[in-house]
């Protein structure tokens, strides 16, 4: 049988999600920005953080700029 602990399924977690986001943000810097990053403290996450803001995760869609919403109101 397999042995599947917390740690395991937590790392799958991880890459899956990290995946997804890669697939459909196009962000493909992310797992790099993860792993580079967390050698420089909090700083790392604080982006991440406000990237997730930004972009959204799992197929949500960045949100509109007042620029870009008053070049949609043109005609």
């Amino acid at each position: 049988m397999l042995s599947f602990n917390l740690r395991s399924f937590v790392i799958i977690l991880l890459w899956f999600l990290i995946f997804s986001w890669k697939i459909q943000t196009g962000f493909w810097s992310l797992s790099g920005l993860l792993i580079r990053e967390n050698f420089n403290g909090s700083k790392g996450w604080l982006r991440i953080l406000a990237w997730l803001y930004n972009h959204g995760p799992l197929g949500w869609y960045p949100r509109q700029t007042i620029e870009e919403d008053e070049d949609n109101l043109r005609i």
